[in-house]
């Protein structure tokens, strides 16, 4: 999973700083996330999140200079325990091998959610947004939340974890005094 960097390029979309989770070592200073990629989102979790269900997804783009650039996304596919043959992986890099044939940024750049009211911080998180920026660096989550959405403006948040919640999540050290 490596980054493509570029030196020039014109923005399209406005730009999010990652004040959540931006630390000051942090190779990505702002994001940039394409429209298509707010649409995508809403459109997952309106077909198959109703309900209590969370919709999530992969996020794709590149690295240039200091901003992460988020151009396009895939959802995880919702199946269920008869689906037992279903390999998820293999879903994903054909995915993105059918996006690069067709000139998409294919570049894994972090993953999304969706949530309600806010409430999304969890163990599963932390482990998956560990294993994404363990593996990937600029990786990011994005959390949309369609409940707050509806009630007039887009809920959608960008994080990433600091470098000391990075080391307690690597040493398993959830205790009181970690």
């Amino acid at each position: 999973m490596a980054t493509r960097k570029e030196s020039t390029s014109t923005p399209t979309a406005p730009m999010a700083s990652t004040s959540p989770g931006a630390t000051l070592d942090s190779p990505v200073k702002q994001i940039q996330i394409e429209g298509l990629v707010v649409l995508k989102m809403i459109k997952h979790y309106q077909e198959e999140g109703q309900g209590s269900e969370v919709v999530q997804g992969v996020l794709l783009g590149l690295v240039v200079e200091d901003r992460l650039e988020i151009t396009n996304c895939f959802p995880f596919p919702q199946h269920t325990e008869d689906d037992a043959d279903f390999d998820e992986v293999q879903y994903q890099m054909e995915m993105m091998r059918s996006l690069r044939h067709v000139n998409i940024d294919h570049l894994h750049v972090g993953w999304y959610q969706s949530t309600y009211y806010g409430s999304f911080v969890s163990r599963a998180l932390l482990d998956s947004q560990f294993s994404y920026q363990h593996a990937i660096e600029e990786s990011v989550v994005l959390i949309y939340d369609p409940i707050k959405t509806a009630q007039g403006s887009l809920s959608l948040k960008a994080y990433r974890l600091t470098p000391k919640l990075m080391e307690i999540c690597k040493e398993k050290d959830f205790s009181a005094e970690g």
